[in-house]
């Protein structure tokens, strides 16, 4: 359910496996940029922290929730099942326009 340009990349890695008494949480971080050919590396990226949660007594269920994290903003959507979740390009543009924005500032 992410409707994003394959011009964005990313790189997801693992944090760590939490468990709990009712379920497993795995806790992941995907960092996204935009490189183009005249700035391949990003002048900055946007990090989104998720979590997918898997009951024990219903395994079949999974529920995934994110939390998007930058210094100056956070979004945070209620967990909910895969299907539910509707990730929006326009969350990450606008999270990198922000950091450059602080970045030039300091």
């Amino acid at each position: 359910t992410w409707d994003i340009h394959e011009s964005w990349l990313h790189h997801l890695e693992f944090l760590e496996e939490e468990e709990l008494k009712d379920s497993k949480r795995y806790h992941y971080k995907a960092c996204w940029g935009l490189p183009t050919r005249r700035k391949p590396i990003p002048r900055a990226t946007a990090s989104v922290y998720f979590v997918i949660v898997i009951s024990k007594f219903k395994p079949d269920l999974a529920k995934l929730g994110f939390s998007i994290m930058l210094t100056i903003y956070l979004l945070f959507i209620p967990f909910c099942s895969p299907e539910q979740c509707q990730f929006r390009e326009k969350w990450l543009q606008d999270i990198i326009e922000n950091n450059i924005v602080c970045t030039k500032k300091t």
